[in-house]
């Protein structure tokens, strides 16, 4: 049977990030629900969506984007060839491909993008991971074969001009198909702790978590470490770093030294340590660039647990 109207408009969700740039996210048929948090439609093509920010001016053309810590893997579906990482410390550029793997991040990453471009996204839910290629690390981007036009018909050119609900059902049966041929990881006990690091937003003592479990707290580490690439501390501070910026969109008119201590930050110094380690700049300078894709995972919950009951 398929899905009625009303419950294909109950899944879908359109956030406004700007008069000009609207993001537009959907919570998953119920068969990949428990691996896919979202997917998501973003349109860069306007010319609001390409003005970058140099000397507190506003240029249109090529951006250079700060894109904050990830904790999920992401599958990105370009319209064009327009993205490339930059390394921080020597500008090295490199090239990503159409249709790519981003991978769970702790670092700050610089993204350039040279034209226009529409993106389809499928974020992961953290606790699920698709184990690296022969000859790839967990930290690269790597390029996947998702969509192929001659099993769905349309080139990727063509996937972006489909009604929204057409592009959806092509993404998620390619994507089930994806998993089949992709073997991917999941661990139960991590996901449990995960999702009660989440639901704590990060300001959790992790220790008292840990040992209610029949594992030594030495085994729980290396587990979560071998599917996340990074400890269950790191996780549990990156959380507490989105949900200031989740808290931020709720409470614009809050005082923001209460609302860092409201997110469980100890005082500011402590919480401009994080904001340069996880963003690579100070929050006045970040504030200050016009970082689109960024602004796009802030102004909704990356990971609200609602669609799960958990």
């Amino acid at each position: 049977m398929t899905e009625s109207y009303y419950l294909k408009k109950a899944r879908l969700k359109t956030i406004e990030l700007s008069e000009n740039v609207v993001i537009t996210e959907i919570v998953p048929n119920e068969k990949l629900r428990y691996l896919v948090r979202s997917i998501f439609f973003l349109d860069l093509t306007n010319d609001f969506a390409n003005y970058y920010l140099t000397q507190n001016k506003l240029h249109f053309g090529e951006s250079l984007e700060r894109l904050i810590p990830q904790l999920t893997s992401d599958i990105i579906i370009q319209s064009t060839n327009s993205f490339y990482m930059v390394n921080p410390t020597n500008g090295e550029e490199t090239f990503l491909p159409t249709t790519f793997l981003s991978p769970i991040t702790h670092m700050p990453i610089l993204l350039k993008r040279n034209q226009k471009v529409k993106i389809i996204g499928i974020r992961l839910w953290p606790w699920v991971h698709f184990r690296p290629k022969s000859g790839h690390l967990m930290t690269d981007h790597i390029e996947i074969n998702l969509l192929t036009s001659s099993v769905i018909g349309y080139t990727v050119d063509q996937l972006f001009e489909l009604p929204l609900e057409d592009a959806q059902y092509i993404i998620e049966t390619q994507f089930e198909r994806f998993c089949i041929n992709n073997p991917y990881t999941q661990d139960s006990l991590i996901k449990e702790i995960i999702c009660e690091i989440i639901n704590l937003k990060g300001v959790v003592q992790l220790d008292i978590i840990l040992k209610k479990y029949d594992y030594t707290i030495r085994r729980i580490e290396q587990r979560f470490h071998k599917l996340l690439g990074i400890s269950p501390k790191l996780f549990a501070r990156i959380i507490k770093f989105h949900n200031f910026f989740v808290e931020l969109q709720k409470n614009k008119n809050k005082n923001l030294t209460q609302l860092v201590y409201d997110c469980g930050y100890f005082d500011q110094a402590h919480f401009i340590k994080n904001f340069q380690e996880f963003t690579g700049t100070s929050p006045s300078q970040f504030f200050k660039e016009f970082n689109v894709i960024s602004y796009s995972m802030m102004k909704k919950n990356s990971f609200s647990l609602d669609v799960l009951n958990v």
